[in-house]
């Protein structure tokens, strides 16, 4: 074994290896440049991603909870877990109806895009090579769409600016969905569209696919479409629901703790950022209404039970009496202190109840300032 590694070691030749790698210097060369080549187009025209978070945190009121004593004995046998109400929140705030109830509330049923105009542009507009930016809330223009009418989603509309006050619409698309917002579904198809026209902004522009006006906005420049495209789409809200949940991540700071941590990654910081906003926003809505909702049921639980009582009240009044008038009870002395007593009782108790209910309406009250 070492005889065959020595003859190897003599019989290798490490200057001619050397040449013989040099000899392919050119390709290295050339391999090189190319790489660094598609490098710069990736950097250049890959989408830029962005990722938000915002932290929530999770409190739980002891005292608000009879029953905190007995579920503190099923936690120490492992009977009841807290961190399964921490489970169910992460849930919950990942929930396709919360996020839908967001997005409605964002109003992001228009996407408003542009990019720059080269010769080649409109050829590879399909293509990664065309840089895309999301506009977004500075878009020059707004669309007002109609949700009583069904719209053509997912077809691009372009918009050409003429002047101060006119502009072009064109949009082409095939087998295109149109989408009713009040029902909340795809109701038929368009085999084709076809369409360019002149318009005015605020003008209604009305067809069988589609019904909406656009309007300037603080951004609008009238120049802005002669070095760029700007174009639109409608979108379907429970498409557009699914893609947020992929994109929405939430986890705890650690295992025992009780912060939440929600991140969304995005193609625009500023939608990204507004829609943790907002979603933060509804969820802590959705907890106090949850609170208003119990404290509100209690106070008419306790109007129920007054009114029970004091009708059984009357009755044992009204019993009362006829019983005096049908055994002919006159006595004075006798009469005063019974009619005190029932009157210092129905007090009593209408007094008790009455306190019952003003502390149920303080704790409502604590509830929403403490929340």
């Amino acid at each position: 074994m070492k005889e065959q590694q020595d003859m190897f070691d003599s019989n290798l030749d490490y200057k001619k290896v050397l040449q013989r790698l040099l000899s392919f210097r050119q390709l290295y060369i050339i391999l090189i440049i190319c790489l660094l080549i598609v490098a710069f187009f990736v950097n250049k025209f890959s989408t830029v991603r962005y990722r938000n978070s915002t932290t929530l945190y999770l409190t739980q009121d002891e005292k608000a909870n009879p029953m905190n004593s007995s579920n503190d004995l099923f936690q120490s046998f492992g009977l009841f877990n807290v961190k399964q109400n921490i489970d169910n929140e992460l849930e919950i705030i990942k929930s396709f109806s919360l996020i839908k109830r967001v997005i409605n509330e964002t109003n992001l049923k228009v996407s408003y895009y542009s990019f720059k105009n080269t010769p080649v542009s409109a050829l590879l507009f399909n293509t990664p090579l065309v840089k895309k930016n999301e506009l977004y809330n500075e878009t020059p223009v707004e669309v007002v769409i109609d949700p009583s009418v069904p719209q053509a989603i997912n077809i691009q509309f372009e918009v050409m600016f003429l002047n101060e006050n006119e502009f072009t619409l064109e949009a082409v698309g095939e087998s295109v969905p149109l989408y009713n917002y009040i029902d909340d579904q795809i109701v038929s198809y368009a085999s084709s569209i076809h369409f360019k026209q002149r318009f005015k902004f605020g003008d209604e522009i009305k067809t069988r696919y589609f019904n909406f006006r656009i309007q300037k906005t603080s951004f609008f420049d009238k120049d802005y479409t002669q070095d760029n495209t700007l174009y639109f789409h409608l979108n379907n809200i429970n498409t557009l629901t699914l893609q947020y949940q992929n994109s929405l991540s939430t986890a705890t700071a650690s295992e025992t703790s009780t912060l939440i941590k929600i991140t969304l990654s995005g193609n625009n910081s500023h939608r990204i950022t507004d829609f943790l906003n907002n979603l933060t926003s509804a969820y802590l809505g959705k907890s106090l209404d949850k609170k208003n909702k119990t404290a509100l049921s209690t106070i008419d639980f306790i109007d129920t039970q007054i009114s029970d009582i004091a009708d059984s009240l009357n009755y044992v009044e009204s019993t009362l009496k006829n019983f005096r008038t049908s055994q002919g009870v006159m006595d004075l002395n006798f009469q005063g202190p019974l009619r005190s007593m029932i009157s210092s009782g129905e007090r009593s108790l209408l007094i008790r109840l009455n306190a019952g209910k003003s502390a149920s309406a303080l704790s409502t009250s604590a509830v929403l300032i403490d929340f």
